[in-house]
């Protein structure tokens, strides 16, 4: 892609035929006339060229279809500050879609693979660990957590990893089905969160083997409603959390008074790990719950005053 050679190094070193290219799209798109022949527009690319310094190359790639520089895939693309996702998701289900929508933001990349309008599987690579398989097969407690980390530590390379627990019949067919649906649901949910990344979809591309057997037949109407529901809680979590790197202390007075009895498990597991020494960013990895999860008992922990918020010493 041009857009990751400009990236890399200086526009007219990396991609010398795309400059020269745009300057021929620009000359054409604005109609410029020159002496007449060849000769003249020639010399007309040539003065575009010159002034497309490296700055000027990289806004102009920065906002124009990368397809007038050669990509052929037929589809869709932008910048999701300008469309939000789920509008590019309701368009796919409304044309019953079929293909693939990668969505890209700071070296995470889901690709949402379409077929007639529904989604058939998301994957992602980038993403934190708690978008992995296994720890929707830990929440659905198919397998328990040393079970998990036998397996992984032994395990085929190069293979499918649920199709290798079905395989060594860990989880049936089904099993694997409802992980997936999970898996693909959360990927959803936490990009239609995104406030800025790139979008493109490439309709029409055959699905990989693994997508096909996967065909999970997802509603994009009901993944986009939890995934609103989500959205709005999250904006209340973040006047609270702001960010990963808070850290959070016990209200012991306040659990003892309580008792905790009243807690649920997993609001007793992420109360266990709040020590005044753990980020949220630390909760989240040792509870291998989702960011959601974690984030939401602990605003529920801090809104009924079991845990709060450690203040550091101002420095003199």
């Amino acid at each position: 892609m041009v857009a990751e050679l400009v990236r890399a190094r200086p526009v007219a070193a990396a991609d010398p035929g795309a400059a020269s290219e745009l300057a021929q799209t620009a000359v054409d798109a604005a109609g410029l006339t020159g002496p007449a022949g060849p000769a003249g527009r020639s010399a007309l690319v040539a003065a575009a060229l010159a002034a497309l310094d490296d700055a000027t190359l990289l806004r102009l790639l920065g906002a124009i279809d990368l397809g007038l520089l050669g990509e052929v895939t037929p589809g869709l693309r932008g910048d999701l500050r300008v469309v939000p996702l789920a509008e590019v998701l309701r368009l796919l289900v409304l044309q019953e879609q079929s293909g693939v929508l990668t969505v890209e933001r700071s070296g995470a990349r889901i690709d949402i693979y379409f077929r007639r309008g529904r989604v058939d599987q998301a994957v992602a690579r980038g993403v934190p660990d708690e978008f992995l398989l296994g720890r929707f097969v830990l929440d659905a407690e198919l397998m328990v957590r040393p079970e998990l980390e036998s397996f992984l530590a032994s395990r085929a390379p190069g293979k499918l990893i649920g199709h290798q627990l079905v395989k060594l019949g860990h989880l049936t067919d089904a099993d694997l089905k409802a992980c997936l649906t999970r898996q693909s649901s959360e990927l959803i949910y936490e990009i239609l969160r995104w406030r800025h990344g790139r979008f493109r979809f490439a309709a029409g591309l055959e699905l990989p083997p693994s997508v096909i057997d996967a065909a999970l037949g997802l509603d994009v109407d009901a993944v986009l409603m939890e995934g609103y529901r989500r959205v709005d809680e999250w904006h209340l979590i973040e006047r609270a959390i702001d960010n990963f790197d808070i850290v959070f202390l016990r209200n012991e007075d306040s659990v003892a008074q309580m008792g905790r009895g009243r807690l649920t498990r997993d609001e007793l597991a992420v109360l266990e790990l709040v020590n005044g020494k753990n980020p949220v960013k630390e909760i989240i990895r040792k509870s291998r719950m989702g960011s959601f999860e974690v984030s939401k008992m602990l605003y529920r922990l801090l809104s009924i005053k079991l845990v709060r918020r450690r203040v550091l010493p101002v420095a003199v």
